[in-house]
């Protein structure tokens, strides 16, 4: 008789380079990363963007600092307003546009071939909508 199973999938990079040791290993991006720099994008806000996500602003902008210098570019910048306020580089918005499609991507191969590894029958839900494993309760690693 088929088990049945969820699928849980939490994927990131990381540096395999650098001269010093404190670079390799570093993060470059994730999930969690990513959809600091969509809610960034939507609420033109870092401030609005880490409270939506639980998150301190401190951490938040840390995280973004961070993944801009592992990167070695400028993800987002100051908006055009005089609150100040953020918006993504075009670097920035390609990044998070081709990370949701490479997730999306790993996601449905893994959903695909999970089966596969045992007789499981996959439940759908939550767990194959890539956005809501983003939310304030999800666990993530970055």
């Amino acid at each position: 008789m088929p088990v049945k199973a969820r699928m849980h999938l939490k994927i990131w990079l990381t540096r395999a380079d650098g001269d010093a040791v404190d670079k390799e290993g570093q993060e470059l991006v994730g999930q969690g990363r990513i959809e600091l720099l969509r809610r960034m994008a939507e609420l033109g806000s870092l401030k609005k963007a880490a409270e939506s996500m639980d998150m301190s602003y401190r951490l938040a902008w840390g995280r973004l600092k961070k993944m801009e210098e592992a990167l070695g570019r400028p993800l987002v910048e100051s908006g055009d307003n005089r609150r100040g306020g953020y918006r993504l580089t075009p670097a920035g918005e390609e990044l998070a546009t081709a990370f949701r499609r490479w997730e999306d991507e790993v996601r449905r191969f893994a959903l695909a071939h999970a089966p596969q590894l045992y007789d499981l029958t996959l439940e759908t839900g939550a767990e194959e909508n890539p956005d809501a494993e983003h939310g304030p309760a999800a666990p993530s690693r970055d």
